[in-house]
């Protein structure tokens, strides 16, 4: 009887702390697209594995020494347009772009036109995610990973990623689209955040509301 018991709580928990760990990974998707409260800080928008399918306005190195800096600073630089608290209904927002930044500082300009990368896997996003010096964070990090642009589709390919901090842990990663359009290439690919914000509430949210069965 004894063998018997000892085997039954060697099975029950494994199961059990399995469960527990994905009743916790729902509760921090919860507060996450649901709970208003939450502190949420905006990390920034990460090109460190973005693919340049189709457009030679501007070089590689170019792209990525001048216009990914510019497009994550003119999130901060108007805040009433790029209003995170708004479009992602909390009450409040903050702003750190130092771990992001540190991430696009690896960018490889030669490799961001050879097209080896397809689509980014969950294996990826956690990698990239890993990466961010988070330790004097806490709360969730809000980031968009792009995967790739191209021009001539009108046409960004990203991952928005809910991040627990100062773990640094995925909470919820997605694959939005976006369309670029203005004036310049960093007012062209920085409305592809702005197009994700007001799209967030009445697409994004609802959805992956429903997929998480949250109300």
């Amino acid at each position: 009887m004894m063998k018997r018991n000892l085997f039954f709580l060697a099975v029950l928990i494994p199961v059990f702390s399995l469960q527990l760990s994905a009743q916790t990974s729902n509760e921090f998707v919860k507060d996450a697209l649901a709970n208003p409260n939450i502190k949420i800080t905006w990390l920034g928008a990460d090109f460190s594995h973005c693919k340049i399918q189709d457009y030679l306005d501007c070089d590689p190195d170019r792209f990525a020494m001048m216009f990914v800096p510019a497009i994550n600073n003119l999130t901060i630089a108007e805040p009433a347009k790029f209003d995170f608290a708004k479009y992602l209904k909390k009450s409040s927002f903050t702003s750190d772009l130092s771990a992001v930044t540190k991430s696009n500082e690896t960018i490889q300009p030669d490799q961001m036109t050879q097209d080896t990368q397809k689509k980014l896997d969950d294996a990826t996003i956690n990698s990239i995610v890993s990466g961010y010096d988070l330790k004097d964070k806490e709360g969730i990090g809000a980031v968009i990973i792009y995967e790739s642009l191209s021009k001539k589709n009108l046409y960004a390919s990203m991952y928005f990623t809910y991040v627990k901090m100062p773990e640094g842990k995925v909470i919820l990663s997605k694959h939005v689209a976006e369309k670029p359009i203005g004036f310049g290439l960093r007012n062209f690919w920085a409305a592809t955040i702005f197009g994700f914000l007001k799209d967030y509430e009445k697409i994004y949210q609802k959805t992956w509301k429903a997929e998480y069965g949250i109300k």
